[in-house]
C-alpha cells in the first residue's frame, strides 16, 4: 500500500505536463508550418543518435556562455565517432570539444540514451568505456569510474553538485532521474581543477539546463514520452517543454515511472554462495529466491520548472526542482542483521524494507559578457538542497537521513592574454548531514568547502598546453553522541594541479596527455562511522585521525580518423598514498563482522579503447562496425593484494545498420571473470551480454509533431550475470532478458 499511495500522490506530475504538451501543439503546429516541416535527418556518426528536433530549440543566443545546446559550428565531412566532435561544458570553462580535451570523455545522448535509459543513473551508464556501477537492486546504483566510486566520482545537474546521501551507501540512490535529460557527460580521471576534491576519480553530468540560458525556436517546443520494461513490468514516461515570452524563456518537466520486482533467469544467490552455505549447514531463507529478486521494486517520480530573462549580453534565472523515489531494499538482512518491532506471528515474515526519499532543490543562475574590461564573460550558479529520506520496515520509520546543502561556482572567462586564455572562479560548499533512528551509524555531520581555481591554455599550434591549480580549505565536523564520543572537527587544507598537452599530430589525428596530482579529505563515513551498516554487510568503524589522500594520475589519449575508420584510446596510471577502504576484520560485534576504514598506498592502471570501421556509406544506407575494450587494474600495495569490488576486463562491440530515419543496433559484450579479489572473497563469473534495438522516426508531412518509436531487447541470453563491483554480487545479479519500447513525440 505504501508504493501504491506513493505513485497516486506523487506521480501526477509527468501527466499533468504530458496533458500541457498535448494541449499545445497547436503551437507547435504552427512552428511546423513556419518552418515548412521539413523531417530531421540522422547525423550519421556511427548510429550514435540520430538526430531529430532537438527538444531545446536552441539557436545562437549564448551569449559567450556554455550553453548546453551548443554544437560545433564547422562540422567535419564526417564526424567523429563516440561524440567527439562535441562541445563537452562539464570538462573545460572554454569551449572545447571532446577531441580537444587532453583527458577522457564520453558522452550518451539522443536515441542511443533513450534506449538506454534505467531506473537508476548508474545503470544506464553501466557499460559506457571505464564506466561500471555498484548496483544495490533497480532502486540504487551509482557509477563507478576506472574501478573508483562513492565520495570520489561527483554527481553534477548542469555541472553543480548533487547533495544526498549515495556516497554514504550503496543502498541509497542517487537523486538524479534519468528520463527526458538531454546528455550524460562522464569524464574519467582528475576532474578536481573545476570540481574539487570529490571528483579525484572523476565526473558525471546530467545535462538538462533546469535554469535555461538561451531563447528557443518558436513559442512552444518539447517532447512526451511514453515507455515500458518487460523485466519487471515497468511504465512510465516524461514530458519536457520549453518556450519564449519576448525575452523570457521557460521550461517545465515532469516524469514518473513504476516497476514491479525485476525477473532473473535462476536463483538470486551465486551458486558458489549457496555451496558454502550448505557446506556450513546454515540455512538461509534468501537462497530460495528463484526467478526474480524479491523486494526489487521502484517507483518514482518530480518534476522542474524554471524560468530566465536573456538579453543579448545578460541572462537571470531560476528552476525549482523535485526528485521522489520509493524502492525496496534488496535483501536487507543479508548482514545477518534481523530485526523486528513489535510482535510477529510464529510463521509471519519480517516486513520489508523500503527506502523513500524525497529531494527538492532550488537553482538560481546568471551570467554576463563583456562586462568588465579583459572579462569575457562571468557565470554563476548556486543550488540550495533539502534532501531526506527514511528507512522504513512495513509502517515503521527505522532510520532517518536529512541533508541540507548548498553549492556555489562562480567562474570568469578572461580574454587572451599573449599566449594564455583561460579561467578562474571560486566554489563554496556545505552540507549539514543527519541520521536518527536505531540503524544511524553515523553521527550527525557539518561539512564544508571553500576553493578558488585557475584553468590556463597556451596555444603554441599544433601544441596546446592546458596548466591550473586549485586550493580548498574543507572541514568535517561531527555533532557526537554516546555512540560516537566528543564532537570533533577536522580542517584539511588542499591542493590541486594539472598540466597537459593536445598536439594534432596530423590532419583528423590527435595525441593527449593529462598529468595531475590531487588530495581528498576522508568523508564523515570514514572518519566518524561506528555500528552497523546493514548495505555493506559490517559493523563499520571510522578513524577520526586519516590524513588526507593524495594522487599522482597520468592519463594518454589518442583519437584520429583514418579514411574509413575512427578511434580513441585511453591509458591510464593513477598512484594513490593513503588511500582510504573499507577493509573486513577478524573482529565481530553481535555476530557482525566489523569492517575498518584504513589508509593503505593503491595504484590503478588501465585503459579504454573504441574503434568505429564506417563499412557502407553509400546514399542513404550506413552500416558502422564499433570495437570496443576496457579494464582496470587495482592494487594494494601495503598488503600486496588486490583492492575489493573492482570491474572485470570487458571487451565487445556493436554493428550499426541506418537507413534514412531507421535504425538498428546489435551490442555483444562480454565480461570475463574477475579473479583478482583479496582473501577471502569469492571471484565473479563472467558473462556475455547481447542487446539489440531499433528506432523509427515518422516523417509525418505538416505535422505538428515527429514521432519517434524505439523498441530493444536486452540480455538476449537471458544470460545470469553478476556485477564483481557491487556488494550483493553472490545475492542479486543483474536483470535478465528484457524487452524495453516506446514512443517519444518530439514537436
Amino acid at each position: 500500500m505504501r508504493n501504491e499511495r506513493f505513485w497516486i500522490r506523487h506521480g501526477f506530475e509527468s501527466v499533468v505536463v504530458a496533458m500541457a504538451a498535448l494541449a499545445l501543439l497547436p503551437a507547435g503546429a504552427a512552428r511546423a508550418q513556419s518552418t515548412g516541416g521539413e523531417a530531421s535527418t540522422s547525423d550519421g556518426a556511427t548510429g550514435a543518435d540520430a538526430e531529430q528536433h532537438d527538444h531545446s530549440g536552441a539557436h545562437d543566443h549564448s551569449h559567450g556562455f556554455h550553453d548546453e545546446h551548443v554544437e560545433e559550428g564547422e562540422p567535419r565531412e564526417r564526424v567523429y565517432s563516440f561524440g567527439l566532435d562535441e562541445i563537452v561544458v562539464t570538462a573545460s570553462p572554454l569551449e572545447r570539444t571532446a577531441s580537444q580535451l587532453p583527458g577522457a570523455v564520453s558522452i550518451l545522448k539522443g536515441d542511443e540514451l533513450l534506449q538506454k535509459q534505467q531506473a537508476t543513473l548508474g545503470e544506464t551508464v553501466r557499460y559506457m568505456p571505464g564506466v561500471s556501477a555498484s548496483y544495490f537492486g533497480p532502486g540504487a546504483s551509482r557509477p563507478i569510474l576506472r574501478g573508483l566510486g562513492g565520495s570520489r566520482v561527483q554527481m553534477l545537474i548542469d555541472h553543480v553538485e548533487v547533495f544526498d546521501a549515495s556516497a554514504a551507501s550503496n543502498d541509497h540512490a542517487v537523486a538524479v532521474d534519468t528520463l527526458g535529460v538531454e546528455k550524460i557527460e562522464i569524464l574519467r580521471g582528475p576532474a578536481t581543477l573545476r570540481y574539487g576534491p570529490n571528483a579525484v576519480g572523476g565526473v558525471v553530468n546530467t545535462v538538462e539546463n533546469r535554469v535555461p540560458r538561451s531563447l528557443v525556436d518558436g513559442p512552444v517546443t518539447g517532447s512526451v514520452e511514453l515507455r515500458g520494461s518487460s523485466v519487471d513490468g515497468g511504465f512510465g514516461g516524461a514530458a519536457v517543454l520549453s518556450g519564449n515570452i519576448e525575452k523570457v524563456v521557460w521550461r517545465l518537466k515532469g516524469y514518473g515511472f513504476s516497476a514491479g520486482d525485476v525477473s532473473i533467469p535462476g536463483f538470486a544467490e551465486s551458486e558458489q554462495l549457496r555451496e558454502a552455505e550448505e557446506a556450513e549447514g546454515e540455512e538461509d531463507e534468501e537462497e530460495e529466491a528463484f526467478g526474480r529478486i524479491p523486494n526489487s521494486q521502484v517507483e518514482y517520480a518530480g518534476f522542474s520548472a524554471g524560468a530566465s530573462f536573456v538579453d543579448d549580453d545578460f541572462y537571470l534565472g531560476l528552476a525549482l526542482s523535485d526528485f521522489r523515489t520509493n524502492y525496496g531494499v534488496v535483501f536487507h538482512e543479508a548482514a545477518g542483521h534481523e530485526h523486528s518491532h513489535g510482535e510477529i506471528a510464529p510463521g509471519e515474515e519480517e516486513p520489508p524494507v523500503t527506502i523513500e526519499l524525497d529531494s527538492w532543490s532550488l537553482d538560481f543562475a546568471g551570467g554576463v559578457t563583456d562586462v568588465v574590461e579583459g572579462i569575457h564573460s562571468i557565470d554563476a550558479r548556486l543550488r540550495l538542497t533539502d534532501y531526506e529520506h527514511s528507512e522504513n520496515e512495513g509502517d515503521f520509520v527505522a532510520t532517518t537521513f536529512k541533508n541540507r546543502a548548498y553549492d556555489l561556482r562562480v567562474e570568469a572567462v578572461h580574454e587572451r592574454f599573449g599566449l594564455l586564455e583561460g579561467a578562474f572562479g571560486f566554489q563554496s560548499t556545505f552540507s549539514d548531514f543527519k541520521v536518527s533512528g536505531e540503524e544511524g551509524f553515523l553521527p550527525n555531520t557539518y561539512n564544508a568547502r571553500n576553493s578558488f581555481f585557475v584553468i590556463e591554455e597556451i596555444d603554441l599550434a599544433p601544441v596546446t598546453l592546458e596548466l591550473g591549480g586549485r586550493f580548498d580549505y574543507a572541514s568535517v565536523e561531527s555533532g557526537g553522541g554516546a555512540q560516537f564520543g566528543e564532537a570533533r572537527k577536522r580542517t584539511f587544507p588542499l591542493g590541486s594541479a594539472s598540466a597537459g598537452a593536445v598536439y594534432e599530430l596530423l590532419e583528423a589525428q590527435i595525441l593527449s596527455f593529462d598529468a595531475s596530482w590531487s588530495m581528498r579529505p576522508p568523508n564523515y563515513e570514514e572518519l566518524f562511522a561506528n555500528g552497523l551498516h546493514v548495505a555493506s554487510g559490517f559493523f563499520e568503524v571510522g578513524d577520526p585521525n586519516l590524513d588526507s589522500e593524495n594522487a599522482v594520475g597520468l592519463n594518454l589519449g589518442y583519437t584520429g580518423q583514418l579514411s574509413i575508420v575512427d578511434w580513441t584510446v585511453n591509458v591510464f596510471y593513477d598512484r594513490f598514498w593513503d588511500y582510504i577502504f573499507l577493509q573486513g576484520t577478524d573482529d565481530e560485534i553481535d555476530e557482525i563482522q566489523v569492517g575498518q576504514f584504513i589508509a593503505t598506498d593503491a595504484e590503478f592502471a588501465g585503459g579504454e579503447l573504441e574503434l568505429a570501421v564506417h563499412a557502407l556509406e553509400e546514399g542513404a544506407h550506413r552500416l558502422h562496425v564499433i570495437g570496443r575494450a576496457d579494464g582496470v587494474y587495482a592494487q594494494d600495495l601495503t598488503a600486496d593484494q588486490p583492492l575489493p569490488r573492482m570491474p572485470p576486463v570487458r571487451f565487445g562491440g556493436s554493428l550499426v545498420y541506418e537507413y534514412e530515419t531507421f535504425r538498428a543496433q546489435f551490442d555483444a559484450l562480454r565480461a570475463t571473470e574477475q579473479t583478482r579479489v583479496p582473501e577471502g572473497e569469492f571471484t565473479t563469473a563472467g558473462y556475455t551480454m547481447l542487446d539489440l534495438g531499433f528506432s523509427y522516426v515518422l516523417d509525418l508531412v505538416d505535422a505538428p509533431v515527429t514521432p519517434l518509436v524505439f523498441f530493444r531487447i536486452s540480455n538476449l541470453l537471458d544470460e545470469e550475470a553478476r556485477a564483481s563491483e557491487s556488494f550483493l554480487r553472490d545475492r542479486a545479479p543483474l536483470p535478465g532478458r528484457n524487452f524495453t519500447g516506446g514512443v517519444q513525440m518530439r514537436f
